[in-house]
């Protein structure tokens, strides 16, 4: 389970992550998202998003900034 850090300390199935990140970005909640000790979602003013992971994403970088998206390391 992926625990969603609210007012109610609630947990969610991993299929739920996709939609608590689009309501997130759109400003209808208020959530961090994590797995402990292996994921973090991070989503912040102005479609700002962190993700801190206990894996490289490197594979992935291409792939995201191919959408249009800019990446920036953060070691």
């Amino acid at each position: 389970m992926i625990s969603i850090s609210n007012f109610n300390k609630s947990q969610a199935d991993f299929h739920e992550v996709e939609n608590l990140c689009r309501l997130q970005l759109r400003e209808d909640i208020g959530v961090d998202i994590f797995y402990p000790r292996k994921l973090k979602i991070f989503i912040g003013y102005d479609y700002l998003m962190g993700v801190n992971s206990s894996r490289r994403l490197d594979s992935i970088i291409p792939e995201i900034s191919a959408m249009g998206l800019f990446v920036e390391k953060i070691d």
